[in-house]
């Protein structure tokens, strides 16, 4: 019926030829989606993006590490503040009691209530000598020994048995007890400094406790400098109390 025409003239071959030429590329390019644009992403992460992640992780945990230690050196030191107000207590009490003062001072003084026999022989009043977080050895075996029998006399003490300094003999004075001026007891730095920041507490007769920085004894941009408690201290009051 058709003949085998596909219409105007043209034959079927030519019909087929330029189906054929329509279905072809325009370019030279194939058509196909390229590798590159199908290929899957590899599981994972790459190495840049490891070392990125670490290099964050350990920022952050320097910052929080910094952050504990700075909060732990401040609670350390807001005990030891209580823990001298205690010990105010306990001299006051030994004084007025009557109670002889001892005959060197320094660490002497700060075992005044513990060798006049006005605070118990505890290990727990023990523990009082020494500031919080204190490292020495000589607490432990204390602890461990007999506490009763220890230090009966001043000639049993010695500066290694409390990480305190005391008021110095030669600067014994009536109004010492109640004066906020007369510094009683500090931590002496003798093992180095008692706390991270250099600073030193300072007991005064009234039962304040006050706290004295590098700063204070002209060292502040000596990140290692150690107050010195003593004779020669750089900070006045201290000079009145010895190890």
């Amino acid at each position: 019926m058709y003949g085998g025409s596909c219409g105007d003239g043209e034959s079927a071959a030519d019909y087929r030829q330029g189906s054929e030429f329509a279905r072809r590329p325009t370019s030279g390019r194939s058509l196909d989606p390229s590798p590159n644009m199908t290929r899957p992403r590899p599981d994972g992460f790459t190495l840049i993006e490891v070392l990125v992640v670490i290099g964050i992780l350990s920022m952050l945990m320097t910052v929080l590490l910094r952050s504990l230690g700075s909060s732990a050196a401040s609670a350390d030191k807001k005990l030891d503040r209580i823990s001298m107000v205690k010990q105010y207590h306990d001299l006051l009490l030994a004084h007025r009691d009557g109670k002889r003062l001892p005959p060197e001072g320094g660490h002497e003084f700060v075992y005044y209530p513990w060798v006049s026999k006005t605070v118990p022989r505890s290990p727990t009043q023990l523990e009082a000598m020494f500031h919080q977080g204190s490292h020495s050895p000589v607490l432990r075996e204390l602890i461990d020994g007999d506490t009763r029998t220890f230090g009966k006399t001043y000639d049993e003490v010695d500066s290694e048995h409390t990480d305190y300094a005391g008021r110095a003999a030669e600067h014994y004075t009536r109004r010492m007890f109640g004066d906020h001026t007369e510094p009683l007891i500090a931590t002496d730095n003798e093992h180095g400094n008692a706390y991270r920041d250099g600073s030193v507490l300072v007991l005064y007769g009234d039962g304040r406790v006050r706290e004295f920085t590098p700063e204070d004894a002209g060292a502040a941009d000596d990140p290692d400098y150690v107050i010195e408690v003593g004779p020669d201290s750089a900070i006045a009051d201290l000079r009145k109390l010895k190890k």
